[in-house]
């Protein structure tokens, strides 16, 4: 493993590391009080919360010993450092096992215990984000929706069930958890520029919503295309009324077995994966471009799911093969690149897809489309 390879993995670490290594947050008010349930047995709750203190308890141990790790990286012989890659990597892979161990100990006595036990409620809301981050929506939404039912008192709820409902498209929702994280001070920076911007965001997804329910009336006619991954399927479909020109070159470049056997090659947390490229390092192209569809009238919008054209910089009459499938609503790509279609089975494969960028030396290996096929046309 070269220099690159090790940093990489220093870089993950520290990300996991942030998960639970911080002052403990300040639990405010966000909603009434718990809701009525049966009281479980005593010796279960305790059992419960013994099994959370020695999980919780290793993965601290764990921690401590990774930041160690890291900080003597930076000062270590050759010879050291290669010993600390291989330590690197083993306690990291412990560490991500130690993740699932802590999820299970952490809701199983949230259910039991809901709202007793402070920590376990930092855990959860620390594991929600990192959720997020890593584009895994429906996990953090279990243990989101958990604390909501609970009527978590907790600080960061109300703004990551805001997320969550923005990721989803629920900009309604997004809206009311934001304006309710927003009077308690407990939005993010991010998601309080997010917030902003809402009622935008509203207008356009009804719109958007109009134009699906015009499809949907027409028995269904759109093209649909199924993208076969070595993680699963993807069916895309296709926009041919919006971007007909950008279509009808997608599926001629799909007959050809154009995009079997492509990496995913850019796949990034919170933004994007894209493949299309022959080369595989994201350079590569068909060897024709076609013209943007991205400033028509009747263009869509990049909301979650959004399948798009990828451009070079500054050149909007660039795209060739190379395509993306939004992780969450990207505002800012519309009127830039030209979506012509949307994700409407498999967005939990894409979650799944490797986070890497090809084009950076050391980078793990990369997902593959299989085959792409055509299901109607």
């Amino acid at each position: 493993m070269v220099d690159t390879d090790i940093f990489r993995v220093v870089r993950l670490l520290t990300i996991a590391l942030s998960l639970l290594v911080v002052p403990c947050l300040v639990a405010v008010p966000l909603a009434g009080p718990a809701r009525a349930q049966e009281q479980p047995d005593p010796a279960v709750v305790a059992a419960a919360r013994e099994r959370f203190a020695v999980v919780y308890g290793d993965w601290q141990q764990l921690t401590q010993q990774l930041e160690t790790l890291r900080a003597e990286m930076g000062s270590a012989t050759v010879e050291r450092r290669t010993e600390i890659r291989e330590l690197l990597l083993e306690q990291f892979t412990r560490l991500r096992g130690q993740v699932a161990e802590l999820r299970a100990a952490s809701l199983a006595l949230y259910q039991l215990s809901p709202n007793q036990d402070e920590a376990v409620q930092e855990v959860l809301v620390r594991l929600a984000a990192t959720d997020l981050y890593e584009d895994h929506v429906g996990q953090a939404e279990q243990i989101v929706r958990l604390m909501l039912e609970n009527r978590s008192t907790f600080r960061g709820v109300s703004d990551l069930a805001g997320l969550i409902s923005y990721c989803r498209d629920d900009f309604q929702a997004a809206k009311s958890f934001w304006r309710e994280a927003t009077d308690q001070g407990a939005i993010s920076q991010a998601n309080a520029a997010l917030f902003q911007q809402i009622d935008q965001r509203i207008t356009e997804y009804a719109e958007e919503l109009e134009i699906r329910q015009r499809e949907e009336g027409a028995d269904g006619t759109l093209p649909v295309v199924e993208l076969r991954t070595n993680k699963g399927n993807i069916r895309i479909v296709l926009y041919r009324n919006q971007a007909p020109t950008t279509v009808q070159h997608f599926i001629k470049l799909v007959d050809e077995d154009f995009y079997d056997s492509l990496a995913w090659h850019y796949v990034m947390p919170n933004t994007i994966a894209k493949t299309g490229c022959p080369i595989g390092d994201g350079t590569g192209t068909a060897g024709e471009t076609i013209p943007s569809e991205a400033g028509r009238v009747d263009a869509r919008r990049h909301f979650t799911g959004a399948v798009s054209m990828a451009i070079k910089e500054n050149d909007r009459d660039s795209a060739s093969s190379q395509f993306f499938v939004s992780f969450r609503p990207a505002p800012r790509l519309d009127g830039h690149n030209t979506v012509f279609g949307r994700v409407i089975e498999g967005m939990d494969v894409l979650e799944q897809l490797t986070r890497v960028d090809a084009s950076q030396p050391g980078h793990p290996r990369p997902d593959v489309v299989v085959e792409a096929v055509m299901l109607r046309r």
